[in-house]
């Protein structure tokens, strides 16, 4: 009997750049109503604790054994209370570990975020420990405490990864926010993008979340990144990609006090924010494969 992958949030952007195999292992959970691209599909919310006992029942239903669950689904939604994203993120990540309980889950691969070390200052190669007491952001705080939970559970494997600024051409966050940028007759950037940051293809991402499902880590948590590149380089290559002509760059001030969009853009694009990726490649045999060029290619490539 093949052991099978309890994936939530199987719908969103990123486990659709899982390869034929490992889609035909998974055994999705989502909100949308139907998802034909694996085996097996549960339409369940993973923050409703009734939904709970209709995933339990399907697997059981079904015979279905299972090795790993992959937590990805996550609310991002900026326009939420600070309170209700906190609530709503710990609440599913409180279910999934349910599951595995319930379940006999042995493994947790839990698709976390780099935005734990987010703060209004620069910082190169930073390591997994260097996370700060005082999250910026709601949805930061979520991310932390649910590693936490995650990690302090009883588990018999729990791996946690932070991508960086995933570029895919499902992306629905990053790519058309460049995009948006770049369409600009006048591109206004904090340091008129003189920053640096690192970009992680979606592929990149999917072949760290294999690593990890074959991994005999026990504990573990992981920064996932691609290339380190000037936000304004990468202004260029999508400039230059998609044939936009020229577009001059220039500085603002800290716009924070105009509200959170202003305070996000700060937080992303006004600070150097580069991952060191050495624990990764040590103690999960992973690496990065494709460029920040490769992804606005293949960006390209999908959407003309």
């Amino acid at each position: 009997m093949v052991n099978m992958i309890l994936v939530t949030g199987i719908t969103g952007g990123l486990a659709k750049d899982f390869d034929k195999n490992l889609l035909s292992r998974c055994v999705g959970i989502g909100r949308s109503k139907t998802f034909d691209k694996c085996p097996h599909y549960v339409h369940a919310d993973i923050s409703n604790k009734d939904d709970i006992q209709l995933i339990v029942k399907y697997i059981r239903d079904n015979h279905i054994s299972l090795s790993s669950v992959i937590h990805m689904a996550s609310c991002t939604d900026l326009n939420m209370p600070d309170k209700e994203m906190l609530s709503l993120n710990k609440r599913m990540t409180e279910n999934v570990l349910t599951l595995t309980q319930l379940l006999s889950i042995p493994q947790i691969i839990f698709i976390s975020s780099p935005s734990v070390y987010a703060m209004p200052e620069d910082r190169k190669n930073i390591k997994e420990e260097d996370v700060p007491v005082h999250q910026m952001s709601a949805y930061s705080q979520s991310k932390v405490e649910s590693e936490k939970m995650i990690l302090n559970s009883d588990i018999s494997s729990a791996i946690c990864l932070r991508p960086k600024a995933i570029l895919g051409p499902y992306d629905r966050l990053i790519a058309p926010k460049f995009m948006k940028l770049a369409k600009m007759p006048i591109i206004a950037l904090p340091r008129k993008g003189e920053v640096y940051i690192n970009t992680t293809d979606s592929r990149d991402v999917v072949s760290a979340i294999q690593c990890a499902l074959s991994s005999s880590v026990k504990r573990g948590v992981y920064n996932i990144a691609g290339d380190v590149i000037e936000i304004k380089t990468l202004i260029r290559h999508v400039l230059s990609i998609f044939n936009m002509g020229y577009r001059k760059i220039i500085s603002i001030p800290n716009l924070s006090f105009l509200g959170k969009p202003f305070q996000i853009l700060q937080i992303t694009c006004g600070a150097h924010q580069t991952l060191d990726i050495s624990k990764a490649k040590e103690e999960l045999s992973w690496k990065p494969q494709y460029s920040a060029l490769d992804s606005i290619k293949r960006y390209k490539e999908f959407h003309s």
